[in-house]
């Protein structure tokens, strides 16, 4: 596939709205399957969700010293893990409510276990953009890589893009802070991805429309949005996430920018 089909094809789906469920889920398999079906039905073209293990995720000593957190306190990441045998089951249930279903693999293990489900792409995080191990195992499964760029200098995104293929990725802006402020996010940082990859976008971390309709009329096609049933739920990102309704609208201000531009 060339990057010019590659834009095309991803331009024909108008604007592709991920719902980015991540660990919301909370470990429960219902949970998890709710958030597919509210997604579906609420305009996302995507729901994603994150594969990760406490220890391969960070090294839990060094991240509980550096925090100053107290003993035992993996214990309540371990219960947001993503149980793998959960893969097949979402994967079906995504396919028959017609959207798309993609995770971010935070380790090559998790990336095996994804691809023998047949995503239609691979989401990488922004802080493995310099994980060229597992970027380069992405890279021979031949599929799409949607790769955020975070706090990534220029330098590390073309090496990246080197690996995954220019052909094959998007690029997002992610600003590394939750919730972020609108002035974070910048046509120019758009401007720049876009002479890495046929397809950028934004993970949008802002609460309301406006920076992701902004960044539909500079050029981007991929908008992400951390998605939950209810904001008043403990744990994980719930507080920072966008409820079902508020999905529903930010869908609609996103066609309407892009019939706009």
């Amino acid at each position: 596939m060339t990057a010019s089909r590659y834009a095309e094809e991803t331009a024909k789906r108008g604007v592709y709205l991920v719902a980015e469920a991540g660990s919301n889920h909370n470990g429960s398999l219902r949970e998890a399957k709710r958030l597919v079906s509210l997604a579906a039905e609420h305009g996302a073209d995507a729901v994603k969700f994150q594969l990760f293990r406490v220890e391969t995720l960070i090294q839990p000593s060094i991240l509980g010293g550096m925090l100053g957190l107290k003993e035992g306190w993996t214990d309540g990441v371990r219960k947001l893990e993503f149980q793998l045998s959960w893969l097949p089951v979402l994967k079906r249930l995504a396919d028959r409510a017609g959207i798309d279903f993609l995770c971010t693999p935070f380790d090559e293990v998790r990336l095996a276990a994804l691809l023998a489900v047949s995503p239609p792409a691979i989401k990488i995080a922004s802080g493995d953009i310099t994980h060229h191990g597992l970027l380069r195992k992405t890279a021979q499964s031949g599929l799409p890589v949607i790769l955020s760029t975070g706090a990534s200098t220029e330098e590390e995104i073309k090496e990246a893009v080197a690996i995954t293929g220019y052909d094959k990725t998007a690029l997002l802006q992610c600003v590394m802070r939750y919730p972020a402020h609108g002035s974070s996010y910048s046509p120019d940082t758009l401007r720049m991805l876009a002479k890495y990859a046929p397809v950028v976008g934004i993970s949008d971390h802002t609460e309301g429309c406006l920076v992701a309709a902004r960044a539909i009329g500079a050029g981007a096609l991929i908008v992400e949005r951390h998605f939950t049933r209810r904001r008043s739920q403990k744990g994980a990102d719930h507080a920072m996430s966008t409820e079902p309704a508020g999905l529903a609208r930010l869908k609609e201000v996103l066609l309407e920018s892009l019939r706009m531009r």
